[in-house]
């Protein structure tokens, strides 16, 4: 019975070992078929990569002509309307305008001057003119 202990107890590691053992090889299984599982999956997401970046490239090429459309006619737009604002300063009214708004704004300095004379030689109180 003294020799039974020590093999069984032998056999016993010899299981627990054996056990771990395999135990330890499902798992490096199961990392190696998670591995492949991986690996294959690698073309797919560089085929949607390429995907996605070809349709971003698209979009931007797109928006960047679009706005550079729009650039060009706010441009022409500015352009007119420089153009037409040069036409109006130009224009012979315009210039009769100007030579007439120059000519009231003296009329109106001097009236201002005769308006502030008379205020000068108004009584101080209105008992001043009865008296």
């Amino acid at each position: 019975m003294a020799l039974a202990l020590p093999v069984g107890l032998g056999l016993v590691a010899a299981s627990a070992y054996v056990a771990i053992r395999h135990r330890g090889r499902k798992i490096t299984v199961l990392e190696a078929l998670r591995d492949e599982e991986l690996a294959s999956l690698d073309p797919t997401a560089n085929a949607v990569e390429d995907w996605f970046v070809s349709q971003v490239e698209g979009i931007a090429t797109e928006l960047l002509g679009r706005a550079a459309d729009l650039v060009r006619e706010r441009r022409m737009e500015i352009a007119e309307a420089l153009r037409r604002i040069d036409d109006r300063i130009a224009a012979p009214e315009t210039i009769e305008q100007g030579a007439l708004v120059a000519t009231l704004d003296r009329l109106v300095a001097y009236g201002q001057a005769i308006a502030s004379q008379l205020t000068m030689l108004r009584p101080a109180s209105s008992g001043e003119l009865h008296g």
